[in-house]
C-alpha cells in the first residue's frame, strides 16, 4: 500500500468563477449576425446555467447592460457606445499583434475592423440624431459655404491643409465646395492632388484601383 508524502502540499482549489467573470462570459455570447438572443441560446453560447443567465440577464438589464426584446435580450445602446467613441477610432487604433501580420496588399485590418462593427452596430452609428432622418449632411453645404464668404475661401482652407500633409481633410473641404459648385476649378485640383498623394503611398490593390479610378474621373 503506497504512503502518501505528507511533506507536499495540496494543489489549491480552482476558485470558482466569480459573477462578475460569468457576467462577461455571458456579455461575450451575444453574436455579431444576431443581436438578438434568446435565454436558452444565450446559456448554450455561454456555457452556463439556464438559471444562472436568467439571474445575469436581469442584473444585467438593471444596469443597463442589456436590453429586453420582444423576442429575446440585445446588447444595449449605452454598452455598444462604450467599445470606442467611432468607427473612424477602430479603424485608427486597432491593430494585429506582430506574430500575425500577413501584409495588406489585398486587404486592410481598418477595412476589416469597420466591416465588423458595421454589421454588428447596424447603419446607426449613436453620432448624430440626424442619421434617423433622410436629410443628409450635404443638404447644409451651401450654408457651410455662405458662412466661410464662399467656396474660395474654403478652397484656400483645404489647400492649407493639403499643403500641411493631410489629404483627407483636404478632400473633405474640397467635397463640400464641389457638392454646391461641382466645375469650382479650385476644388478640383485639390481632389487631384490629394488623390495623388494618397496614391503614391498606397500598397495596397483596391486602395490603388480605387484612387486610380477617382483620379480618372476628375481629370474627365
Amino acid at each position: 500500500m503506497r504512503v502518501p508524502n505528507r511533506d507536499i502540499e495540496p494543489a489549491p482549489a480552482a476558485e470558482p468563477p466569480s459573477i462578475l467573470t460569468k457576467a462577461f462570459a455571458l456579455l461575450r455570447a451575444f453574436k455579431t449576425d444576431s443581436r438578438v438572443m434568446t435565454l436558452s441560446e444565450l446559456a448554450r453560447a455561454s456555457g452556463l446555467p439556464k438559471s444562472t443567465v436568467h439571474r445575469l440577464i436581469a442584473r444585467l438589464i438593471d444596469l443597463g447592460a442589456v436590453e429586453a426584446h420582444r423576442s429575446g435580450y440585445v446588447i444595449s445602446v449605452e454598452m455598444l457606445s462604450l467599445a470606442t467613441s467611432t468607427p473612424a477610432g477602430m479603424m485608427r487604433d486597432i491593430a494585429l499583434p506582430p506574430e500575425l501580420e500577413v501584409g495588406e496588399g489585398y486587404g486592410k485590418v481598418a477595412w476589416d475592423v469597420r466591416a465588423i462593427w458595421e454589421n454588428y452596430a447596424g447603419w446607426f452609428h449613436h453620432q448624430s440624431t440626424t442619421e434617423l432622418y433622410d436629410v443628409p449632411a450635404s443638404s447644409v453645404h451651401g450654408d457651410i459655404l455662405d458662412a466661410a464668404g464662399g467656396a474660395d475661401g474654403l478652397v484656400e482652407r483645404a489647400s492649407a491643409r493639403l499643403a500641411g500633409g493631410e489629404p483627407l481633410p483636404a478632400i473633405h473641404l474640397a467635397e463640400i465646395v464641389l457638392t454646391v459648385e461641382p466645375d469650382h476649378a479650385g476644388a478640383l485640383a485639390v481632389m487631384v492632388e490629394a488623390h495623388t498623394r494618397l496614391l503614391e503611398r498606397s500598397e495596397n490593390f483596391w486602395e490603388t484601383a480605387w484612387l486610380r479610378k477617382q483620379l480618372t474621373e476628375l481629370d474627365r
